[in-house]
């Protein structure tokens, strides 16, 4: 299910766009109420820890941490070469 909802959300084409060898985070994301980065960092955490996503830590000035997120091989099979969504 968390798979069919990063498709529909289109979370895989969204960090195409961003760079394939980019590490996004949920802020940067977009999002239309104030509870959405929390529920994609839910959805984006799962498919890091099913190796669909790599996942990786950074530390802001202000001391809080965030959380990052990058295409690995099993993630660039859901997008095609011209970046659009494989269904």
């Amino acid at each position: 299910m968390v798979l069919k909802v990063a498709i529909e959300l289109n979370l895989f084409k969204i960090i195409a766009k961003a760079s394939p060898s980019a590490h996004i985070s949920v802020e940067t994301l977009p999002s239309s109420r104030p509870s959405t980065p929390s529920m994609l960092d839910h959805v984006l955490y799962f498919l890091a820890s099913h190796s669909m996503l790599s996942y990786s830590l950074r530390t802001l000035e202000e001391g809080r941490i965030e959380k990052l997120y990058a295409f690995t091989l099993a993630s660039q099979l859901f997008v095609n070469n011209n970046d659009e969504l494989i269904r």
